[in-house]
């Protein structure tokens, strides 16, 4: 990560684990997740089709059910 990235997954980090407002936490989560995924894209590039199209939540989107 570069030092600019550092500070700031530092300053998220610190603001998630202070905020009280569910809809700034879930805000903020989705940017420090959008980072380690743009991280996780630089050093992994071959993942970026497992990826695409998905909106950076850090959870994976559940499979269809043949109920």
């Amino acid at each position: 990560m570069t030092p600019e990235d550092l500070v700031l997954m530092e300053r998220l980090c610190t603001q998630i684990k202070e905020e009280k407002n569910p809809v700034i936490f879930d805000k903020v989560l989705k940017d420090l997740l959008k980072l380690l995924e743009a991280k996780h894209l630089r050093t992994h590039p071959e993942h970026k089709e497992e990826l695409e199209g998905s909106e950076a939540t850090g959870f994976e989107k559940p499979s269809p059910t043949s109920d």
